[in-house]
């Protein structure tokens, strides 16, 4: 799945869920930051081209440990101690990722281009609503 059709669906479920935390912009970031974290193990993957990240693709194959929810699991409760915002948001971009990945849709095939659309046209109907409600 490309790195675009991961961050529009966290978009769209970050900012439902978002009004439940006292911060909702740090929420969202944290969810569509961690959405593209699994990757960091492939260079063929949009975050993973990124030099600082080559290291760690010397040590991870792809869809390895990074991929797993035992992972989400203990990086989620370490950031519990610091952030209940941060936590949360990394659980949901990061969990929407794995979940995403299990469905397994051909990268840029028909399916996945439907849901990427279907999403984004959710993404700005909830930005249009938010921007109408606070003027």
């Amino acid at each position: 799945m490309f790195f675009y059709t991961h961050l529009v669906i966290a978009l769209f479920i970050s900012i439902i869920l978002s009004i439940n935390f006292s911060n909702p912009y740090l929420f969202i970031f944290a969810t569509l930051v961690s959405t593209l974290l699994p990757d960091i193990d492939t260079r063929h993957s949009k975050i993973g081209k990124k030099w600082f990240f080559r290291p760690f693709q010397f040590f991870l194959r792809h869809r390895g440990i990074l991929h797993s929810f035992i992972f989400l699991i203990i990086v989620s409760l370490f950031l519990f101690l610091f952030s209940r915002t941060i936590a949360f948001g990394f659980l949901l971009g990061y969990g929407l990722h794995l979940l995403l990945d299990r469905i397994n849709l051909k990268t840029g095939g028909i399916a996945e281009t439907i849901l990427f659309v279907l999403f984004l046209l959710g993404d700005l109907v909830l930005v249009g609503l938010i921007i109408f409600m606070v003027f």
